[in-house]
């Protein structure tokens, strides 16, 4: 489960509730905007996940359920937005090609890899849009 902090109160809330099939939510990452959520949902005795995709209230409340946008069985290392939140910027794969791959929220199964093969890309990071 994720959960959202309110640093002035300290009040806990969940924002993802995984069935009793998955062990645990994890590598959070929320959009520019704010307003969606992406993590790694994975099953109770494996170490490979499935991504999703959360929508969020102003007030980082989960609206509907999560969607599930791309993996199953996948070994992920980290996940960031791009810059403009169009696009997930995942960190996937085995020792000795781990690599960065775009993941479009618009066309999910159109995986686009982004670094080399035998790269071992992890942790991803997204500079923000600059304005001038």
């Amino acid at each position: 489960m994720l959960t959202a902090v309110d640093v002035a109160t300290g009040a806990v809330r969940p924002i993802t509730k995984p069935s009793p099939d998955y062990g645990i939510d994890m590598l959070p990452s929320i959009s520019p905007d704010g307003r969606t959520l992406a993590f790694v949902r994975q099953r109770r005795g494996v170490r490979t996940g499935e991504l999703y995709v959360q929508a969020l209230s102003a007030g980082f409340e989960p609206e509907g359920e999560p969607r599930h946008l791309a993996g199953n069985g996948v070994f992920y290392h980290g996940i960031a937005w791009s810059a403009t939140g169009s696009d997930v910027i995942v960190s996937s794969g085995t020792s000795g090609d781990v690599a960065l791959w775009r993941i479009a929220l618009q066309h999910p199964d159109q995986l686009e890899r982004l670094s080399p093969f035998g790269d071992e890309c992890r942790q991803p990071t997204v500079a923000a849009l600059q304005r001038r």
